[in-house]
């Protein structure tokens, strides 16, 4: 079969392909994608199952978020803060993301009376944060320095559990301290009528936060 098509009354060429689609011969018009390259001519290989083949990009997002907690002390179960957004990670509404890493900042070191002796150094942050696929705040409740309360219609949307209180922690002189959980490329699918990921903190023991901003949560996720 021949390719390609010459316009009527002018000498230009539309490159085509002929094929047979099942109705006897026809040209189909070749479509240039444009590669930044001026005059190149290499094609795209591709297969019908599997479309075109393209060379995968990382698309690195961080987002961080500053709860709103007490200057008070919490409880096992209680919600540390209320629901925080890490808003538009990922490329499209219900798209798949995988969480790297989250980091957890605390400006002051916890004090837990009921693991250590007064006045003794906190070597972690014993909270949980856990993670679901779509807002939930009409159904579940968490209210600060409050238990949390996730209805059992809510748990098949919990996407993961990060546990800081198994992380390591590294503390600095002026009282601070930073926790980083890595969670090893956890892959997430997100709800179909959104790209944020949700989440809330949930004590695992009873302690003492000094300010109503002392921690900042930083999601690390690729995006894909």
């Amino acid at each position: 079969m021949a390719d390609d098509v010459t316009l009527p009354g002018t000498a230009e060429v539309i490159s085509t392909d002929e094929v047979d689609l099942g109705g006897g011969a026809a040209h189909v018009q070749m479509v240039k994608l444009v590669d930044a390259t001026d005059g190149g001519t290499a094609r795209v290989p591709g297969t019908v199952d599997l479309g075109l083949v393209v060379e995968p990009r990382l698309d690195i997002e961080r987002a961080t978020v500053v709860p709103t907690v007490s200057a008070s002390t919490y409880t096992a179960g209680d919600a540390v803060g209320s629901w925080v957004t890490f808003t538009a990670v990922a490329r499209a509404n219900g798209a798949a993301i995988r969480l790297d890493s989250v980091q957890l900042v605390s400006k002051v070191r916890p004090t837990y009376p009921d693991l250590m002796d007064a006045g003794a150094d906190a070597t972690m942050v014993d909270v949980d944060l856990i993670l679901f696929d779509r807002d939930v705040s009409g159904t579940s409740t968490a209210t600060d320095n409050v238990a949390l309360n996730v209805v059992d219609a809510d748990l098949p949307k919990i996407v993961g559990v990060v546990a800081f209180g198994c992380a390591p922690a590294t503390q600095f002189s002026a009282g601070n301290m930073v926790v980083n959980a890595v969670c090893r490329d956890q892959e997430i699918v997100l709800d179909s009528g959104g790209d944020d990921l949700i989440g809330v903190m949930q004590a695992k023991s009873r302690f003492t936060l000094t300010s109503t901003s002392d921690l900042t949560l930083t999601a690390t996720v690729l995006r894909r």
